[in-house]
């Protein structure tokens, strides 16, 4: 009966890791609309390992939220980037956000 627990717990935190990981290689795939624009590559790059290095909870319901939060966020960052004219601070500003997410994400294993 316990162990049964144990693997339901696992199987959320590495759905939840999965979902991490996926993203870094999704933000590192952004780059290539920032090649002109060292600080905010620098700042991909640095949200890129954000989503590398932040643990998922062991409860996928708890992330639930900041997963659709993030894909939400990530679909407007590609979008602005994939236009010719976007300017540095909304990419900053959406940077921002998701790493606000990625920290709540954060606390809920603490």
């Amino acid at each position: 009966m316990f162990g049964f627990r144990r693997k339901k717990r696992a199987k959320g935190f590495e759905k939840g890791n999965n979902f991490l990981k996926s993203f870094a290689m999704k933000i590192d795939a952004l780059t290539i609309y920032t090649d002109a624009n060292e600080s905010v590559t620098k700042k991909l790059r640095q949200l890129k390992m954000n989503f590398t290095f932040t643990v998922s909870p062991d409860d996928n319901r708890d992330m639930k939220g900041n997963e659709d939060v993030i894909r939400s966020l990530y679909e407007k960052l590609k979008s602005l980037l994939s236009r010719s004219d976007w300017k540095e601070e909304d990419v900053l500003l959406l940077i921002d956000r998701i790493n606000a997410e990625l920290e709540a994400v954060s606390e809920m294993v603490c």
